[in-house]
């Protein structure tokens, strides 16, 4: 085998909450695992701007707090999800009990606010903190690891006329879905989901869905994986990488990742229910980030009834020193540019020696993407 347990490295989050693709947990090009909060979450709400407007039906600084009440309800009390509590702002937007405006730059806050049109129905505007690793991305600055949720900024509709025009308890509908980014969950197709791309889908629903507090859940309860690899070199003068994502304790998992720093990919298979996490704009990603594709039943976690996976690709990079990630960080061969090839070639050679395996699922043109 080409890999061997390493020790646990948990590189950064750093982006902004978008439809990048259509399942959890949020991730980004130069990040293995998702962001957390380690902090206690302080929900601060401010008085509704339009609490006295005739069309108003109810102070929707209520419906906020109702939204975040329904997503404490259905945790499981066994994750490690911080507390979550929330605050009624006055109408000068200070914290009744200390009579200050909250602070934005303490972690753990979550500040709503209202907006106006033509604004959107709601964005979340997460801050995240983290430090660097020994690793570097392709443009040869540090990657970061430890990645926290630190602050996150919600915005809501405001005006009056969306009240006139839409349904009565958008408000609370927008904070449903938007909390569920703040608490780094990503858009979803499962129809129990309150975090569906488009708010005609949600905009009835009283509470998250069973999807919901399941991928929730698969982000705050430990788990334990492993990680084997094998590579070969192709006739065509290709590297030919294969990895197998194994469970072995805990939760479910839902996502898988290599380091690549950059390498350009070729012929990325994926198993059924699975995606590749297509980053918009960006060709060659510092990592390859393969999480579970929103299926009805949500039946492609890695757990003991469906105990592992397999992706493989191809790219012009000899092997080295790289990392995976499955809930734990292993050391692997991966791709690495090897600047003198009449070195990189035996040395390679030599390391492939130590694989254990040479069979790889058959190759398809991408994946699944959204």
């Amino acid at each position: 085998m080409l890999c061997q347990p390493g020790r646990l490295i948990v590189l950064s989050v750093l982006l902004m909450i978008a439809p990048r693709a259509q399942a959890t947990p949020i991730v980004d090009d130069v990040s293995t695992g998702p962001a957390k909060w380690t902090d206690p979450i302080k929900v601060y709400i401010p008085l509704d701007p339009a609490a006295n407007a005739p069309a108003n039906p109810r102070n929707r600084q209520d419906q906020v707090k109702a939204a975040v009440d329904a997503w404490k309800a259905g945790l499981d009390p066994k994750i490690n999800l911080p507390e979550i509590s929330t605050v009624m702002l006055d109408k000068n937007g200070h914290d009744p009990s200390t009579g200050k405006a909250p602070d934005p730059a303490v972690d753990g806050t979550v500040i709503v606010e209202w907006t106006k049109p033509p604004a959107k129905a709601g964005h979340a505007k997460p801050v995240y903190g983290g430090e660097d690793s020994d690793k570097k991305g392709k443009d040869g600055k540090f990657l970061l690891k430890n990645q926290v949720v630190s602050t996150v900024k919600i915005q809501i509709d405001g005006g009056v006329t969306a009240l006139e025009q839409r349904d009565k308890d958008l408000a609370f509908a927008t904070m449903l879905h938007e909390f569920g980014h703040a608490l780094q969950i990503d858009h979803s197709r499962e129809k129990d989901s309150v975090m569906q791309t488009h708010v005609d889908l949600y905009s009835e629903k009283k509470s998250p869905g069973l999807s919901d507090y399941r991928e929730l859940n698969s982000l705050y309860v430990a788990y334990g994986g492993r990680v084997d690899g094998s590579v070969i070199q192709l006739d065509t003068g290709m590297w030919a990488y294969s990895y197998t994502a194994n469970w072995l304790s805990g939760g479910e998992i839902p996502l898988f990742q290599i380091v690549t720093a950059g390498a350009p990919v070729d012929h990325v298979a994926v198993p059924d229910g699975w995606e590749l996490v297509d980053f918009p704009g960006i060709s060659d990603p510092n990592i390859l980030s393969f999480r579970v594709a929103p299926t009805d039943l949500l039946q492609a976690y890695l757990n003991e009834f469906n105990p592992s996976i397999t992706v493989s690709f191809e790219t012009p990079w000899a092997p080295g020193n790289a990392t995976a990630w499955i809930g734990t960080d292993y050391a692997i061969m991966g791709p690495q540019r090897v600047p003198d090839t009449g070195v990189a070639l035996p040395f390679a050679l030599a390391l492939l020696g130590l694989c254990a395996s040479r069979h790889f699922i058959p190759h398809r043109s991408g994946s699944d993407r959204s």
